[in-house]
């Protein structure tokens, strides 16, 4: 006879079953709408908490990993529109966790590659860093030379992104090296597109332009409209810095429909950032302030940093071209404090020598010298054998000779 205790850890029982059947069933109907919808970021976008709730409820059950694997492998690829970083770290974390448990190794380097581009977008560089040098070794070991190729290049891009340059390019054209030699069309261009971004960084324009073009060629046949929206970005912003307006005026426009459209906040605030360079070098500087104001209330939104620094810093040096010295001190000064708390030895440095301008403006030479003093000294101890920081460390030389 069962006892009315028994009877209620039954009902319990049977109950759970059910939650996690109809989770199952969520899920998978979730999956399905995403793999059979022409345009997956959209649907994501329109019914974001929704899904992610259902991810959630996925990894609470172990017997459901394959089908939560499936589902962030989709929209991981959107996710990060969404300046959601932290929850979805804890998503891929919870997923890592089970995989440990399978001993699937490829599913983990996977996850730890996702888990380590919520480090980069949040700027944590050394952490983005020692997992991605984890995944290249754990691809490397199970002779995944396709992924190595790509993990490399990620190694590459952070190792510049800290500032060392040399390093960071070797492995990048090494990476593209054995992604041309294997002959893989998806690897070549992931490759490329980490080019075009490590290209862009260093100021190395035409060479960004063209690996940007070869790795949307791809994407486009692909129909990958998340990485054609970046690359599009890349392409506008190296097009703008070549001088090539019409290509731009008419990619932007079209691009800003695209991202209002799908919801990505992050890529629409960066266009507004590139664009708004664009408007200032053509002395445009009403509209130039606009768009950045613009991208700073986006990026403010999303509590990004590692953007609203080189917001600060284009403001700043605006500002210092219209003669608003003390507004224009205040943010300089905002994105110098950010990229030294971020390790940003480029980005400070540059920064510092756009407020040395701004004290030299006003006759401050002791503030000057100091700013010029403090930029020098920052690229001196780092590796500035990118053209851009040699030709920045050789000017501000020149400039201290000067005083």
């Amino acid at each position: 006879m069962i006892t009315g205790q028994e009877s209620s850890n039954s009902q319990n029982q049977q109950w759970q079953n059910i939650w996690r059947q109809q989770a199952a069933a969520n899920g998978r109907r979730w999956l399905s709408l995403l793999e059979q919808n022409d345009d997956p970021g959209v649907l994501f976008a329109h019914n974001y908490e929704a899904i992610l709730l259902a991810l959630e409820k996925l990894l609470d059950d172990p017997e459901q990993l394959d089908i939560a694997m499936a589902l962030i492998k989709i929209v991981g690829k959107y996710v990060f529109a969404f300046g959601d970083w932290e929850r979805w770290a804890v998503y891929l974390e919870k997923a890592l966790w089970q995989m440990d448990i399978k001993g699937d190794e490829e599913s983990k380097a996977y996850l730890l590659a996702r888990i380590g581009n919520t480090f980069y977008v949040r700027g944590d560089w050394n952490r983005a860093l020692q997992l991605a040098e984890d995944v290249a070794a754990l691809y490397k070991k199970s002779n995944h030379l396709a992924e190595y190729s790509t993990a490399l290049s990620n190694v590459g891009m952070i190792q510049i992104r800290l500032g060392h340059f040399q390093q960071g390019m070797a492995l990048s054209q090494e990476a593209l090296q054995i992604a041309q030699q294997l002959g893989s069309e998806e690897h070549i261009a992931q490759v490329n597109w980490n080019l075009a971004s490590t290209y862009e960084q260093t100021h190395h324009w035409e060479e960004a332009l063209v690996t940007a073009q070869q790795a949307y060629r791809y994407y486009q046949k692909e129909n990958s409209l998340n990485v054609n929206h970046e690359l599009q970005n890349i392409i506008i912003t190296t097009s703008g810095r070549l001088g090539r307006w019409d290509e731009v005026a008419e990619l932007s426009q079209t691009l800003m429909a695209s991202l209002a459209e799908a919801g990505e906040i992050n890529k629409l605030a960066l266009l507004k950032l590139n664009l708004g360079v664009i408007a200032f070098e053509q002395t445009n500087y009403a509209r130039a302030e606009q768009l950045w104001y613009e991208a700073l209330q986006l990026y403010s939104q999303m509590q990004k940093l590692t953007d609203q620094a080189p917001l600060y810093n284009n403001l700043g040096h605006l500002y210092t071209q219209t003669g608003e010295w003390e507004t224009a001190e205040t943010y300089l000064q905002e994105a110098i404090t950010i990229y030294a708390h971020l390790g940003y030895v480029y980005n400070q440095a540059d920064t510092l020598d756009n407020l040395a301008e701004c004290y030299r403006r006003q006759n401050k030479i002791d503030a000057y010298q100091q700013s010029l003093d403090k930029a020098i000294r920052l690229l001196e101890q780092a590796d500035a054998s990118a053209p851009y920081y040699q030709s920045l460390l050789l000017e501000m030389r020149q400039k201290k000779q000067q005083i």
